[in-house]
């Protein structure tokens, strides 16, 4: 399985915004309950700005048939 096409079938990410203000994905999820699951437990240990994005691979994006 390739990574775009793992990315493809979890598009739900969770972010952390570093110091330097660019974005680092920490994890993704195919549901979005699941994400906001982990950015919960993830905000307990850390007070890192973290959020939820839906976030698709650009070939996914510019599909057409």
């Amino acid at each position: 399985m390739t990574n775009s096409h793992r990315t493809a079938l979890s598009p739900w990410a969770i972010f952390r915004w570093l110091p330097s203000g660019h974005p680092v994905c920490i994890g993704r999820f195919r549901k979005r309950g699941d994400a906001e699951e982990h950015l919960r437990l993830h905000r307990i240990s850390s007070p890192s700005r973290m959020e939820i994005v839906f976030d698709l691979p650009a070939s996914a994006h510019d599909q057409t048939d």
